[in-house]
């Protein structure tokens, strides 16, 4: 990697090559399948005069990656000489404008190409099945301080999507404008008042429109304490990916969603410490079905799984972190999460079974310590995570697990850095996908350097 950077611009360009042996996707599989990829990103900026810059950026990826899949005449899951090479291509070009700190305006014009093929290298190096998808999209924001407490911000972008398998050719077009506006008190520390508001509008191709509306508030009511809470709606399509590829479901319908929070937080010198809770409620959420080893209809000649819609689904529960620094260069950290994702469909099935893949209990322990030989930085993270369901029917339970993770960094100067870690320290054997397999113990070398 390299940069250059000057009083009127800068650039710079990373390249890199990345190999790994993998492990098998089917779990249980006999071999490995590995990963490589190539990729170039390149980021620039140019200033035009003192309040008018320039931005660009872009990456390219060519990317092959072993699969397992499903083989005839039985077409169970499992070891096969499959793979599937990739070839992403995106950028952006932008403009950004500042007018005395009153005004602030960016715009932009981003491109985004993925071509992805399936081989079966038993028959040859040829494709059995090709995608290729493309978005162009155009944006532009603004935020305007009205007032000392007062801030507009706006936009708009239009986004045009396409998506080819070989057979097949889809298009659709996505237009939505936004605006905030909010209130800040002009108090830095204790009595900090923020309260914000705001409306936004999508316009589909093929779902129409839909408005949705949102606001939030936060106060700061003691020293270091402060509460907050926020209302908001959402409205997600289906992309032309999960419409129409050979995970697809043209009967999909656009998911419509609720979500409300609430916190308190406290901020000391060698403390922090929140606790939230929320809850999200959707009409015709996008879920995926996994169809391995199913008969149910959805799943016909499909076994590979595919997307469809839960008519009412809940989510709910809350979150708590406690973070503490006993000395300046030590950092421990723990949060626990409860979540509770039901599915709510009336007259379903599934009524009152807990949504496919999401565990009820997740509990994160880190630690960050910064030592005194030569500013090595060691850390280490403990994730234990709960039980939960492979299928919306909950037929097929996924145990939970518990992965330890430890990394190390030792900086030889402020360009170049020796960094390592070890994923899955101790080689947990878990799933969270039924029959398909998780990476064991891992190891990771590297060298970071900048110019």
């Amino acid at each position: 990697s390299g940069g250059l950077s000057g009083a009127i611009g800068s650039i710079a360009l990373n390249a890199g090559y990345i190999e790994e042996e993998g492990f098998s996707s089917f779990d249980g599989g006999a071999e490995a399948d590995g990963f490589e990829q190539f990729y170039l990103t390149g980021r620039g900026r140019l200033a035009v005069s003192d309040n008018f810059a320039v931005v660009a950026n872009g990456r390219y990826a060519d990317s092959k990656l072993d699969i397992d899949g499903f083989a005839p005449p039985t077409f169970a899951f499992g070891d096969t000489n499959e793979r599937q090479d990739s070839r992403d291509l995106s950028g952006r070009l932008g403009v950004e404008w500042d007018y005395q700190g009153a005004l602030q305006f960016r715009a932009g014009f981003a491109h985004a190409d993925i071509e992805r093929d399936l081989i079966n290298l038993d028959f040859g190096t040829d494709p059995f099945f090709s995608t290729d998808g493309t978005s162009n999209r155009a944006e532009a924001f603004a935020r305007y301080e009205i007032a000392d407490r007062w801030k507009l911000d706006a936009g708009g972008d239009y986004e045009w999507t396409r998506f080819s398998d070989g057979f097949l050719v889809a298009k659709a077009e996505i237009r939505s404008a936004h605006s905030l506006l909010t209130f800040q008190s002009l108090n830095d520390g204790y009595g900090e008042v923020i309260v914000s508001a705001g409306a936004r509008i999508d316009d589909h191709s093929e779902f129409g429109s839909e408005v949705s509306l949102g606001a939030s508030g936060l106060w700061e009511f003691a020293d270091g304490w402060r509460v907050r809470a926020s209302y908001g709606e959402g409205f997600k399509t289906p992309t032309l990916f999960q419409l129409l590829s050979n995970f697809g479901n043209t009967a999909l319908q656009p998911a419509r969603s609720k979500a409300y929070d609430a916190g308190i937080s406290f901020t000391g010198e060698r403390v922090q410490a929140a606790v939230s809770v929320f809850r999200r409620d959707t009409n015709n959420l996008i879920d995926f079905v996994s169809c391995f080893g199913r008969t149910v209809a959805i799943c016909d000649n499909r076994p590979f799984g595919t997307y469809d819609n839960v008519g009412q689904a809940r989510a709910q529960g809350f979150e708590v972190e406690l973070a503490v620094s006993p000395i300046d260069d030590l950092r421990v950290q723990a949060v626990y999460s409860y979540l509770d994702a039901e599915n709510r469909s009336a007259g379903s099935a599934n009524l009152g079974n807990r949504l496919a893949r999401r565990p009820d209990n997740t509990v994160t322990f880190s630690a960050d310590w910064k030592s005194p030989l030569a500013g090595l930085n060691l850390g280490a993270d403990l994730r234990m995570v709960g039980d939960s369901f492979d299928d919306a029917g909950n037929f097929t339970r996924l145990d939970g697990y518990v992965l330890t993770d430890i990394r190390a960094a030792l900086p030889f100067d402020e360009n170049v850095e020796l960094f390592g870690r070890i994923e899955n320290l101790f080689d947990e054997q878990y799933q969270t996908a039924a029959g398909f397999g998780t990476q064991g113990r891992a190891a990771f070398v590297g060298l970071r350097a900048s110019l």
